[in-house]
């Protein structure tokens, strides 16, 4: 697809430039989730070529392909990122321990030929944050990358945080 959904903020050795572009495969990781789901189709409606990649691909239930992707089996991988040339890849909330589960799947992606990957980090990303441990290990490896730091997620309105501010009677 032609249109640009994300700019990239920069790469190692200047390789930065526009993400999620161009005619090739995009994986996108957590599609059952408020983010990965609507992203599939927003993807798949422009046009793109979308893999969902999924722990379960049964349940997936969307329109997209759909593949096995678990972080914690890396024999996913090859067939998960096979054909696809970008990324766009959130941390799964259980997952702390990134070098162990998160560092091979970027390996994995360098060697299936991935060019470009879309990180969805936090706001104010630091140390101590598994986040900053993605983000420098996409900065160590051949990929070029973006980083995506929001603040809020609308979609937390639509649960807790709307039950708490409705007003009592």
């Amino acid at each position: 697809f032609r249109r640009v959904l994300f700019r990239s903020g920069g790469a190692p050795g200047g390789r930065g430039g526009v993400a999620l572009t161009g005619t090739g495969r995009v994986l996108v990781t957590g599609p059952t989730g408020t983010v990965g789901g609507p992203l599939v189709g927003l993807l798949a409606g422009r046009g793109a070529q979308v893999v969902a990649g999924a722990m379960h691909p049964p349940r997936f239930g969307g329109s997209a392909e759909c593949r096995a992707l678990d972080f914690e089996r890396p024999e996913t991988f090859p067939d998960a990122l096979a054909g696809v040339s970008q990324v766009f890849r959130m941390r799964p909330p259980a997952i702390s321990d990134t070098k162990r589960y998160l560092r091979p799947f970027i390996r994995e992606a360098e060697r299936a030929g991935v060019e470009h990957v879309v990180f969805l980090s936090l706001m104010g990303v630091n140390p101590v944050m598994p986040h900053w441990q993605v983000e420098q290990d996409l900065r160590a490896s051949s990929l070029s990358w973006t980083f995506l730091r929001p603040s809020f997620f609308a979609q937390n309105l639509q649960t807790c945080a709307c039950r708490e501010s409705r007003p009592r009677l």
